[in-house]
């Protein structure tokens, strides 16, 4: 697999030109591994944690499933029960996560909350990553001309993964 030649942490909507090829052409040949029956499991051994309140958001599945097929193991944590909502523990709790994750993915936080969890923790904390936003169905064109297949999207999702989880 290519390597992705930045240091991302938050989302592709800050990526040159040259980066976004490089994130294409990484996405690429994850999609070709996988057709071609040989998926490579770069994140294997790595632990991500998924903060989203809904058992049943379509992002946080995407995520789930695109970290899992590069090797992830994924824990689902309600913002509820971590007491992410306590402004007074947020720091101690953020510090925790970071020690159990190798990254952490936001949904459903607010921008704030994101910031203050990324002040804290010490690992690439993403605010939903998985989102389908226009920067990464442009990416999903450069890879085969169209942007609303989900299979693109999620190679695009593991692409930037790879490119951001130490």
């Amino acid at each position: 697999m290519p390597t992705l030649p930045f240091d991302f942490h938050d989302n592709a909507d800050r990526l040159s030109d040259s980066q976004r090829r490089a994130l294409a052409a990484t996405a690429l040949a994850f999609k070709q591994a996988a057709q071609a029956g040989q998926t490579a499991r770069p994140l294997q051994g790595k632990n991500l944690g998924l903060i989203c309140e809904a058992d049943d958001a379509p992002d946080a599945a995407l995520f789930e499933d695109a970290a899992k097929a590069l090797g992830a193991h994924v824990v689902r944590i309600r913002p509820s029960v971590a007491g992410l909502g306590n402004d007074a523990s947020l720091p101690q709790t953020a510090r925790m996560l970071g020690r159990l994750y190798n990254a952490i993915e936001c949904q459903g936080l607010t921008q704030q909350m994101v910031d203050r969890i990324r002040r804290h923790a010490g690992v690439p904390v993403y605010d939903a990553l998985s989102r389908d936003s226009p920067s990464h169905r442009a990416v999903a064109r450069m890879i085969d001309g169209q942007s609303d297949g989900a299979d693109t999207l999620v190679y695009v999702l593991q692409a930037l993964l790879v490119g951001s989880v130490p």
